[in-house]
């Protein structure tokens, strides 16, 4: 049988549409010409299928039996089929029951996800996905554009290009050995060196590290949760050796390079009219040996042990500006999120109101105080809770209503009606909030909006819990009566977005910032120090604070370590919002300055004396011309 060479040859024949296009697309051109050919003969191409255990044709046989089931899908379904299929609201045809909601979701993403799996190359990208991959071009030899065709009877012109797109590996950190001619004299001794241009010597690094380099170690490990060691051995495997201790001295260094930064990140977070907070279990090793020891203290000392504070978390603290951008902080230590709410709020400016703070409606997050000093004895008692009711809150509080959905959620099985009253009570005030982020409204024209549309909601709310409440099913120690009394007991918390702007509904910010803290404590399993968990925080503070902002946190990082000095001078100047900037004012400054000592050094020579037989024999210091010419080597 004559094989087909190309699809011209199909333009007399009977025409097959999409499924034609789908296997020019999918196959190679050989695989996809027989095929072609075979599709003008049916029980001819089930047989070549059959007998051919060519991979590619395996490949196309379990495809074409994907195109056959969804056009049978796609058939309209007879009459007599339609009146004998089973509705969907009823779980077994012959009772009328209704189908639980959350097994039918269950069943339609199983579907969903045996429906992809059976897709070929699915989540494959095109070109296109790839705008600043470099282009290789291959032309065709013997031929061109214009000229006259093989076949002798046609011209050629050119149509848009095919393209392939092949992925290749290099290290994350990729070493550059930047290599200096030098020349000896042979009668004086002078040794000459070649200058090395300033994006060398003149752009700041980090133990060897570029900026962007030092971005993109520290954000593996502290943002992506790939570990010290992981990423030594990586970079080993790849021929580009990088020590976990180098990788740790490159993070210590940008951040001291950047405290200062840091320190203003922190006063800005304290000066935000909105805040939320939460806390997250983590380990640090030089304070859990602290801990130990205080707790063997207290049983030498016959104290009962449970007193002692053993706890070691991270608070997450995310604030909103006056201007409406998010700031994200990590704060890891001994202390629980309200003591590190009064250490940050001691840096607000005493003229700013109170701020607004959604918290879970932790005890926690009530109680204002620094974290208690050790007492006479040596270690860390828990306080009492008389003790933190007499400090004084300087802050309003309301509580995040998505902890309270949640509560009614996880007994909707066990009390349906009641719980689905409530659930769509919520649901309405989200509803009205949505409304609002819609519309941009500003804080207080939302507080408005929610005052008119959402207080019969929350009113309504209040008295359908206390109607429940006096019911005998709502035991006080039943899940019900648990569920009453926590939405009862902090009702006025619950509603305060009637009342004051700029409230948020939930603390949905802070609980995606704990990924970051299980990530690391996943993989990393802990810190060493307290040092070591505080350059955690700051890298971690800057991955979550552009993640919100939807801006690219290499970029940022690596704008910041590239002019430290700067930020160090200005940095509300150098936030992830208003960045860029400040950042192509410093490189229009810096270009011009590398502009002037290119051509002061092409002055003075492409070569610099690097030593004399002065500096051999001596061990007095070089002159002050020595010194200068040394400073470029």
């Amino acid at each position: 049988m004559m094989l087909a060479s190309g699809k011209q040859e199909f333009s007399d024949g009977p025409q097959h549409g999409d499924l034609e296009k789908e296997i020019l697309a999918k196959l190679s051109p050989e695989a996809a010409r027989k095929i072609l050919a075979f599709l003008r003969l049916p029980d001819l191409l089930e047989r070549y299928l059959k007998e051919n255990t060519d991979p590619e044709m395996l490949e196309l046989r379990d495809f074409l039996a994907f195109i056959n089931e969804k056009n049978r899908s796609k058939a309209p379904i007879p009459d007599s089929e339609k009146d004998s299929t089973p509705s969907e609201t009823s779980s077994n045809p012959g009772t009328g029951a209704k189908v639980d909601p959350k097994k039918k979701r269950k069943k339609d993403k199983k579907k969903k996800d045996e429906e992809k799996k059976s897709r070929s190359n699915a989540g494959a990208r095109g070109r296109d996905a790839f705008p600043d991959a470099p282009v290789v071009s291959h032309g065709i030899l013997g031929l061109c554009a214009g000229g006259q065709c093989t076949c002798k009877n046609g011209i050629l012109y050119a149509i848009p290009p095919g393209s392939k797109v092949r992925f290749g590996a290099e290290p994350l950190l990729k070493p550059v050995v930047h290599e200096r001619e030098r020349l000896r004299c042979g009668e004086c001794g002078n040794v000459f060196g070649a200058l090395l241009p300033p994006e060398v010597t003149e752009r700041k690094n980090y133990n060897g590290a570029t900026p962007e380099a030092a971005a993109l170690s520290t954000l593996s490990r502290y943002a992506l949760g790939i570990p010290d060691l992981r990423l030594e051995r990586l970079q080993g495997w790849l021929g580009s050796p990088l020590s976990n201790s180098r990788q740790w001295a490159i993070a210590l260094h940008g951040f001291l390079a950047l405290k200062p930064l840091w320190e203003s990140w922190l006063n800005a977070l304290a000066q935000c009219p909105t805040l939320m907070s939460d806390d997250a279990n983590q380990k640090v090793i030089s304070l859990k040996q602290e801990v130990a020891a205080e707790v063997h203290l207290a049983r030498e000392q016959g104290v009962d042990e449970k007193n002692v504070r053993t706890g070691i978390q991270a608070s997450i603290i995310v604030g909103y500006t006056a201007d409406g951008h998010e700031i994200h902080a990590y704060l890891t230590g001994r202390e629980h999120q309200g003591e590190s709410l009064h250490g940050l709020l001691q840096g607000r400016a005493p003229s700013l109101p109170p701020p607004v703070l959604t918290t879970d409606a932790a005890s926690k997050s009530k109680t204002f105080r620094l974290f208690p000093a050790k007492d006479e004895r040596g270690f860390h008692l828990r306080t009492t809770k008389k003790q933190d009711a007499s400090v004084a809150t300087p802050v309003i509080h309301a509580h995040c209503l998505e902890h309270l959905r949640l509560t009614f959620e996880e007994i909707e099985a066990n009390h349906p009606s009641i719980c689905a009253q409530a659930l769509e009570l919520i649901g309405h005030i989200y509803a009205n909030d949505a409304q609002c982020k819609v519309q941009a409204l500003s804080p207080i024209e939302r507080r408005d909006f929610h005052a008119v549309h959402s207080a019969p909601l929350v009113s309504a709310l209040e008295v359908f819990l206390d109607d429940t409440a006096k019911q005998a099913k709502a035991e006080p120690n039943s899940d019900l009566g648990c569920a009453l009394g926590y939405a009862r007991n902090h009702r006025r918390a619950f509603s305060e977005f009637l009342r004051t702007p700029g409230v948020v509904l939930d603390t949905n910010a802070c609980e995606r910032d704990v990924y970051f803290v299980i990530l690391h404590r996943l993989n990393s399993l802990h810190y060493q120090t307290a040092t070591g968990a505080q350059v955690g925080d700051f890298y971690m503070s800057i991955a979550a604070t552009c993640r919100a902002l939807k801006v690219n946190p290499i970029e940022y990082l690596s704008a910041c370590l590239e002019f430290p000095e700067l930020a160090r001078q200005a940095p509300t100047d150098w936030m992830p919002w208003n960045y860029k900037s400040a950042l192509l004012l410093a490189q229009q400054c810096r270009q011009e300055e590398w502009g002037l000592l290119r051509e002061v050094r092409r002055r003075q020579g492409y070569q610099q004396l690097v030593r004399t037989r002065a500096d051999i024999s001596d061990d007095r210091p070089p002159c002050r011309k020595d010194r200068s010419d040394s400073a470029h080597d």
